[in-house]
């Protein structure tokens, strides 16, 4: 399986028939839902959630309906149409969905919502809860709210390596956590000479388990970058630790900015930005910068008929974050550039920035 490129030429991860369909071999145990159900899904299969997303349906004996291409209309009507129990996507098809209309849509058939590839907003997963249904029962119709699923993995781990469950009507599984590992994971937090971090501290994650790959094909130089000597694997990603065996997630390590000697985690600031109620959706990236070596810049999608500019989403930043963690320049821009699973190709967002 290929990454998807987002930093940069993707890589074939070589994986085992052991890890991508040994690991699954549990969900066989799990009873089928009574009545209709039918899986509707919008991924493309070349990529390692749909994949999974495919095979973990296929091992329970349940049927999936594709989207040969995503779009939320389609995707808004099939849901009204087919009744399906369940619905798998990204973060950014949630989105379009929403913005497509999915709260005047009769959803109330999907009991489980589930995602992954990119970190799901909370507030965008309590609203698709609410739009869903955890039973449609005769004489009744549908009653309380669905269950929203979120995993977290990545190709060189052949799919998932932690999971968390929002149950109906409860706050739980949200936010910025992993979830808990999945069966025969193990993970470890360390700092940049690899040593494990104290419980708490943000350090790199790193896992090990029945899917771990073999290596990239034919490049045994990022092989050895992503591999550690004993079998672990470098994920990229900056957490700490959190109660109960969680781990919350602060970012890509890629992507962490760092301008002035502060440190500033897109992910914070871009929560930050969505809270604008003309704001969509915002990606942050660090610009060159001759003085501060990098700056806080971010590129944002508005909502349909919203006008404030990127002037005014500058000041708004500075009134209420941090002075190094505020943007100093915002584009708004009509589409964020995207890979073929809709993560935000940050890289590319540079080119909407000048040096400062």
């Amino acid at each position: 399986f290929y990454t998807s490129g987002t930093t940069g030429r993707p890589k074939g991860a070589e994986l085992t028939h052991r890890g991508l369909v040994g690991q699954l071999s549990t969900v066989a145990l799990v009873p089928s839902p009574p009545g209709r159900s039918e899986v509707l899904m919008g991924l493309p299969v070349a990529h390692i959630m749909g994949f999974i997303a495919l095979l973990g349906p296929l091992v329970m004996g349940l049927p999936v309906y594709f989207l040969d291409r995503f779009s939320p209309t389609r995707a808004l009507d099939a849901i009204e149409q087919r009744k399906p129990f369940a619905f798998v996507g990204v973060p950014a098809m949630y989105r379009m969905m929403l913005e497509a209309g999915a709260e005047d849509r009769d959803l109330t058939s999907v009991h489980f919502w589930t995602s992954g590839a990119d970190v799901m907003p909370a507030d965008l997963a309590r609203e698709f809860k609410s739009f869903g249904s955890t039973a449609v029962l005769p004489f009744v119709g549908p009653v309380g709210e669905a269950t929203f699923l979120e995993g977290y993995g990545m190709v060189e781990v052949a799919g998932g390596v932690a999971a968390k469950v929002s149950p109906p009507n409860m706050p739980l599984g949200l936010g910025d956590s992993l979830g808990v590992r999945l069966p025969g994971w193990k993970f470890r937090v360390v700092d940049e000479a690899g040593e494990v971090v104290r419980s708490g501290r943000v350090g790199e994650l790193e896992v090990t388990g029945p899917g771990v790959l073999k290596g990239y094909w034919g490049d045994e130089k990022n092989s050895a970058a992503v591999l550690t000597e004993d079998g672990w694997v470098r994920t990229g990603d900056l957490v700490r630790s959190g109660p109960f065996g969680t781990f919350i997630f602060h970012g890509r390590a890629k992507n962490v900015v760092v301008s002035g000697g502060y440190t500033v985690y897109p992910l914070e600031v871009e929560a930050d930005l969505e809270e604008h109620p003309d704001v969509a959706e915002a990606a942050v990236v660090g610009a060159p910068d001759a003085r501060f070596g990098e700056s806080v810049v971010a590129a944002v999608r508005l909502r349909e008929g919203a006008t404030v500019t990127g002037e005014e989403l500058v000041e708004w930043a500075g009134q209420r974050m941090a002075r190094y963690k505020a943007p100093r320049r915002v584009a708004v821009v009509d589409e964020l550039p995207r890979t073929g699973t809709r993560k935000v190709q940050r890289a590319k967002l540079l080119e909407l920035f000048e040096p400062a």
